[in-house]
């Protein structure tokens, strides 16, 4: 394989997960959707940059799992992955709640291919000149929610440093 930093393992808890979600490719099981609403002027390229950045700092986040032609699941720890990073502009668009509802659970029936790092996605809608939705699509192979306030410490430094003077964040 190319593009590896590790393998290892996957963990019991992994395993029962991947067996819940395995073949069921447009299964929503044990996936995680964030929607937040965000005001002012957004940096739609820094905020792509700080995604990719946030998934190159931790390793658990460019991992995808192997589960077929090995005795039993392994984590494979990509040595890079790109955030799917899609961006919609509907500013002009009726009805934008039942229209984000409706990209929400299309996003959410899509599911997440656990043998492709990253198992995330990032989709980002712009409903007004200064207003923005954002969703983010995870497994819950790859973090529980106790992961969260640290993973948007990293995010929110990555994008101030993209936006502010385009550079790497330093992260503690």
């Amino acid at each position: 394989m190319k593009n590896v930093q590790d393998i290892y393992p996957a963990t019991p808890m992994q395993e029962l997960m991947l067996l819940l979600a395995n073949g069921q490719r447009h299964s929503d099981r044990l996936l995680s959707q964030f929607g937040f609403e965000v005001r002012g002027d957004v940096d739609v390229r820094a905020l792509e940059h700080a995604w990719n950045a946030v998934v190159a700092r931790h390793p658990m986040l460019r991992t995808a799992f192997v589960t077929r032609k090995v005795p039993s699941p392994l984590q494979v720890v990509r040595q890079r992955a790109s955030v799917p990073f899609v961006v919609h502009d509907w500013r002009d668009a009726d009805d934008l709640e039942t229209r984000f509802a409706r990209l929400r659970s299309d996003d959410r029936h899509e599911g997440v291919d656990t043998q492709r790092a990253p198992l995330m996605r990032v989709t980002l809608v712009r409903t007004d000149d200064d207003r923005w939705r954002l969703l983010w699509t995870s497994h819950h192979l790859l973090m529980d929610r106790w992961c969260l306030a640290p993973l948007f410490d990293d995010l929110e430094r990555a994008y101030d440093a993209a936006r502010d003077t385009g550079t790497e964040p330093q992260l503690p």
